[in-house]
């Protein structure tokens, strides 16, 4: 990656590793942000994938 690169790494559903079977269980899903530019911190819960598009848009522009 290059010093201006981010990676962005989620899903679109969350599982319950509690819950038998595979179907959706949770409504949070993972997310994992990288770049060098970045310090690491918890962005805490994050509310839809439209937030997610928000946090990449105030980085980039």
């Amino acid at each position: 990656m290059g010093d201006e690169d981010y990676l962005v790494i989620t899903a679109d559903h969350g599982c319950d590793p509690t819950v038998p079977g595979t179907d959706h269980t949770r409504e949070y899903v993972p997310i994992l942000i990288y770049s060098k530019q970045l310090q690491p911190k918890d962005l805490g819960m994050i509310e839809g994938f439209d937030s997610i598009a928000k946090f990449i848009k105030e980085w980039i522009f």
